[in-house]
């Protein structure tokens, strides 16, 4: 049963990996991108529109941050997951435009939940 499609955005290929993982055994479509500009694009050819962004703050080519903005000008209801090593105090106050912000761990509880919620949330809106 798929639950809808999570967009990961992250330029380590083991953390995309990983993530990609986890999220397909919980019933999710997975679409996965290493840059910016590669995940405006996956962005706006997932159809319907991705259930959830998970995002990294640290891209090559722009970052996450600005991505995030340009992702809620395409559609401001998606839920977008922060998920990064910097600590939100190190984010800055337009970190706190996301659904949810997930400092990176080896344990992927804390992930998941999050952007499990950040998705019911958004259903009710």
């Amino acid at each position: 049963m798929n639950k809808g499609t999570i967009l990961i955005v992250d330029n380590h290929e083991n953390h995309r990996l990983l993530y990609s993982d986890c999220f397909s055994h919980k019933g999710y479509g997975v679409v996965a991108a290493s840059t910016g500009k590669e995940a405006l694009k996956a962005y706006k050819g997932i159809q319907p529109t991705p259930s959830c962004v998970v995002l990294d703050l640290r891209l090559p080519d722009m970052s996450g941050l600005d991505l995030m903005d340009e992702i809620l000008k395409v559609n401001h209801g998606v839920p977008i997951v922060i998920n990064t090593t910097c600590s939100p105090d190190r984010a800055g106050s337009r970190a706190s435009h996301a659904d949810g912000y997930v400092v990176k761990s080896s344990n992927l509880g804390e992930l998941t939940e999050t952007v499990e919620k950040a998705i019911k949330s958004r259903k009710r809106d």
